[in-house]
């Protein structure tokens, strides 16, 4: 059964890891590179990690078994707050064709309708 768990400090770690294993396995799905990211330091991804979910925005890891499989990331629209936009997503193989993309995309949707 999949989880989501907010991206925040506290994750930060497992953050990093989803995110350069996103970038590894599609690196043209992104507007990031491996070899970029993979530079930045420690205190670079707590502070991605405050950023990518804050007031405006939010980014999500599904979790299952205890490990992170994906990574969601959505952006509240700055004239209707109403409205999300789902800036990046990105779901294992070993994780894909099994609703998780849905489970993400919906998540997303759900931002602007909480507002």
């Amino acid at each position: 059964m999949i989880s989501l768990q907010l991206i925040n400090p506290a994750n930060t770690a497992v953050f990093k890891d989803i995110r350069l294993r996103a970038l590894q396995d599609s690196p043209t799905a992104f507007s990031a590179n491996y070899a970029d990211e993979a530079k930045l330091t420690d205190s670079d991804w707590l502070d991605r990690a405050a950023q990518w979910s804050s007031d405006k925005s939010a980014a999500y890891l599904p979790i299952d078994s205890g490990a992170a499989v994906g990574i969601a990331t959505g952006i509240l629209d700055r004239t209707n707050p109403l409205h999300a936009s789902l800036m990046s997503m990105w779901v294992a193989p070993s994780h894909r064709r099994l609703g998780n993309g849905r489970i993400l995309v919906d998540n997303i949707i759900s931002m602007g309708s909480c507002t």
